[in-house]
């Protein structure tokens, strides 16, 4: 099927106003999400067939995850953490680091047969604004979330806790009991 136009993609999102939606003075556009769904290169098949009230829905959830998105960004930006092609670079060495050797060979072989090595891969990727955004938010929730987490939760917590909640943890004893009725005449 043919990728949809952008007058057909444009159509389709006629109920949108044309923004959608403001985080802390940035807007979230109708044109924003059109251009997305061009890059996708929606079918117009798939545009045409699907119902309104459906394009309501998954319009309403991709705008939800924009809306968190963007959030994020500037959270992220707030603490440091600066969309760069250097931070996607580290993102991108890191991940790979935690990977096993068996996965990072797949991934080589795919890569080679899409004529990249996995530094020619990053260093592309890495020239991506959204690729870069990701970078930042996944940093800022490493800083945050991730790390915080991890030393949160410590063997002796959870040790502590158990031993100050048993109660909550004890099955008492249960007996289950099944009958049966027939009706004689």
């Amino acid at each position: 099927s043919q990728p949809a136009s952008e007058e057909e993609v444009t159509k389709a999102l006629s109920f949108l106003p044309d923004v959608v939606a403001e985080v802390n003075g940035t807007k979230i556009t109708k044109k924003d999400i059109v251009d997305q769904l061009l890059s996708k290169k929606v079918s117009q098949q798939v545009l045409t067939l699907t119902p309104e009230s459906y394009l309501r829905t998954a319009m309403q959830q991709y705008i939800e995850q924009k809306i968190d998105t963007a959030i994020l960004k500037q959270k992220a930006k707030e603490a440091g953490f600066v969309p760069s092609e250097e931070l996607v670079k580290t993102h991108f060495d890191a991940s790979i680091r935690k990977l096993p050797a068996e996965q990072v060979d797949a991934l080589k072989a795919q890569l080679k047969e899409r004529g990249f090595s996995l530094e020619s891969y990053r260093d592309e990727i890495a020239k991506e604004a959204d690729v870069q955004a990701n970078a930042s938010i996944a940093a800022y929730e490493e800083k945050n979330f991730i790390e915080k987490t991890e030393k949160a939760v410590t063997d002796e917590a959870v040790e502590k806790f158990y031993r100050e909640n048993q109660q909550k943890f004890s099955v008492p004893e249960n007996i289950t009991v099944a009958h049966i009725l027939i009706q004689c005449e």
